[in-house]
């Protein structure tokens, strides 16, 4: 995925309906990465900042893009992220 990329999040959780009643559902995707220094669940984990934001800040966050406890992460345009296949 590129930088820019438009995220839709949904929210799984009451922290996450709170979250996004402050920032909206719209976030802009930073950066990619296997593993997250606060977890030992590999990814794919995205950094993540709010559009609506003038700056990465406060609200900016790392979820991961299929198994997120909080969010549901879909991307602009598409249904949902696609799991990578495994071939047989």
């Amino acid at each position: 995925m590129e930088r820019g990329t438009r995220i839709i999040l949904t929210a799984k959780t009451e922290k996450a309906e709170q979250i996004l009643k402050k920032v909206g559902e719209t976030w802009v995707f930073l950066e990619q990465k296997k593993n997250v220094g606060f977890t030992t669940k590999d990814g794919p984990w995205m950094y993540i900042t709010p559009e609506n934001r003038t700056t990465i800040g406060d609200y900016s966050r790392w979820v991961h893009a299929f198994e997120d406890k909080n969010f549901k992460v879909n991307t602009v345009g598409f249904n949902e992220i696609e799991k990578p296949r495994i071939k047989k």
